[in-house]
């Protein structure tokens, strides 16, 4: 039955999850969404600190028919060592970049100014149309203006970094990933 997956559990979003698959195994993270028309279950869970420091976090996508449960993590799971973030927004923050990594602070607003000028330079070479916007909230975002992609499709926030992507169309999201990745 289409949908049912998402009508079940679509209160568990954003939540520390455990999803049980037709195969017999598990994985624990964090309920990222689930498609209402497919039963597709996306999952953001932790990596082992020794597979890549860099990227912490991993995304696992399910095929609604492999999936026979989806339960929030109990007590329970802790104990048989299962990781346990503590929300969706626990992910935003870590995958936050950090603005010392930029440059000192002093050089904070000239180092992340020099990095949207490298992205708009990347996006006139791809023939990617641009526009630059103002923003809407009272972060560093006014100072240095975000870059609206493709009419307003998707838009790039300082620090401009691939986590800074906001685009509802995944092939978009992922091609502007991999445009921000090459800076």
């Amino acid at each position: 039955m289409s949908g049912a997956l998402f009508v079940a559990h679509n209160a568990l979003i954003g939540s520390a999850v455990r999803v049980e698959t037709t195969d017999l195994t598990f994985t624990c993270g964090v309920l990222y969404c689930i498609d209402p028309e497919s039963d597709n279950v996306v999952l953001l869970s932790k990596r082992d600190a020794k597979e890549d420091d860099e990227k912490p976090w991993s995304v696992k996508i399910f095929m609604g028919h492999s999936v026979t449960t989806i339960r929030a993590l109990s007590s329970e799971d802790d104990e048989n060592g299962a990781v346990r973030p503590e929300s969706l927004e626990s992910i935003r923050q870590s995958l936050q970049v950090d603005a010392h990594t930029l440059a000192d602070d002093g050089d904070q607003e000239a180092a992340i100014e020099a990095r949207r000028a490298a992205l708009c330079a990347l996006l006139t070479k791809s023939f990617i149309p641009w526009e630059s916007a103002a923003s809407a909230n009272g972060s560093n975002s006014d100072r240095v203006p975000h870059i609206l992609v493709f009419n307003g499709a998707a838009r790039v926030q300082p620090p401009f970094s691939a986590a800074a992507v906001e685009c509802a169309n995944a092939q978009i999201l992922a091609r502007l990933q991999q445009l921000l990745l090459q800076l």
